[in-house]
This record gives C-alpha cells, structure tokens and sequence, in this order.
C-alpha cells in the first residue's frame, strides 16, 4: 500500500462522483431534452433563487420554527412536602414558570418588532446567532432554552446559542424594554459562535 492516499483519493471519488453519475447523466439528459439544461447554465443565478427560493421569514414564521423548552415538567417535580403543606418545588415551579410565560411573550414581542423594522437587526440575524444559518436548517427544528443561574453561577443577561445543536437561550428580565435591549445587543455583538 504505497499509494495509500490515492487509494482514499480514488475511493472518495467513486464514491462522490463516480457512482451517482449515471443518474446525474440522465437528469441532466432530461433537461436538455427540453432545453432547460442550456438555460440553466447560462442564467445560474436565476434558476437558483428558482429552485432554492425560500419565503421571507415573519415574525410568525420564527414563532413556528423554534420548540420552546420548558425547565420543568409536571412529572419533575418532587413532591416532598414543607411546613405549610407545599413543596418547596411546586413553588420554585410557579416562579420558573412564569418567568419563562413572561419571557416567552417577550420573545414573540420582539419578532414582531424586528419584523416591523424596530430593531437594529432582522430575523435573518436572530437565525444566524441561534442556527449559524440565514434560512431555516432543513430537516432540524431549533430550540429556546432559558439562561437561569444554576450552581450559584449567575444567569447571562444576554442570548447565547449553540449553533451545532440549534439551540437559542433566551435571557430573562423583568420588563421587555431590558429583554429587548439585552436581545439587540447579544446579537448585535455576538457573531462568533453565538456569544454575546
């Protein structure tokens, strides 16, 4: 085995290149039964946006992308008991609760905004920092997490994401003006790896 690395080379080809070209031939002999083939390989541009053309993205559209994923489950929650007759659990449950409805609100405020033209960026941007992709990734559904402090470690006050898994986690504040700020500016200043 002298030529190892052509023997991968060779392997890879046949694997990539050669192996699919008689379907690629028939395709495109089919094309250009009709003319098509020549059209397409003198306006590629055109027949791009064609064939790859995706609808602009709306607020809507984001809301329906991105699973949002709740901290906690009923089925979570420990049902040990406290003085008063209520786990201590249940009430961190209702207050992790409703701070992620309001942060939630908050989220599908701010598409609509970014949607309307009230923000420095658009929803491209926000797909960029949560996916690394300007259109929605095929075949994934991304998801929104919440930034809460755990092991005494303080919460970010901004987005952050994981590109590889599509994962946006959205900070949490007590009015939308600060979530929106936050938001801006996390996104803004946060173009390497989706860290703001």
């Amino acid at each position: 085995m002298d030529n190892k690395d052509q023997l991968i080379q060779d392997l890879i080809n046949y694997y990539l290149v050669e192996r699919t070209r008689p379907a690629f031939d028939k395709f495109k002999q089919g094309l250009d039964s009709v003319g098509v083939y020549e059209y397409i390989w003198t306006y590629p541009k055109q027949f791009r946006e064609l064939f790859s053309r995706q609808e602009p993205l709306t607020a809507e559209k984001m809301s329906a992308i991105f699973t949002i994923c709740y901290s906690y489950a009923s089925s979570d929650v420990d049902e040990k008991a406290s003085d008063d007759g209520e786990s201590r659990e249940d009430n961190d449950h209702d207050m992790m609760t409703k701070v992620e409805q309001r942060t939630t609100e908050f989220w599908k405020t701010y598409l609509s905004i970014v949607e309307a033209g009230g923000s420095p960026i658009n929803l491209e941007n926000i797909l960029m920092f949560a996916t690394g992709m300007k259109e929605q990734p095929y075949g994934q559904y991304p998801k929104i997490y919440f930034n809460h402090s755990y092991f005494g470690e303080p919460a970010s006050k901004y987005p952050t994401s994981s590109t590889c898994s599509c994962v946006l986690y959205l900070p949490l504040h007590d009015t939308f003006e600060e979530f929106k700020e936050a938001m801006d500016f996390g996104i803004l200043n946060g173009d390497q790896f989706g860290n703001a």
